[in-house]
């Protein structure tokens, strides 16, 4: 049996923050980036990027900004 956790579905589609953040870098372990969602990023401020995304597209944004530090 496969779980998915919960915070990437809004109505039954794939949260548009989650898919942005994928976006950005294509070619990251999906454990790395469910680590960036949860983790307290440097920047970023006391909140999550995984609580970013569900606020608003400006959190999106900023999620998306740090996400693509996981390339290099």
């Amino acid at each position: 049996m496969r779980r998915y956790p919960a915070f990437q579905f809004v109505a039954g589609q794939v949260h548009p923050g989650v898919v942005a953040v994928l976006k950005a870098i294509p070619d990251t372990d999906g454990w790395d980036v469910l680590d960036y969602l949860y983790s307290l990023e440097e920047g970023i401020g006391t909140i999550r990027p995984v609580d970013l995304i569900q606020k608003d597209q400006a959190g999106i944004d900023k999620a998306v900004r740090f996400a693509r530090r996981l390339e290099s």
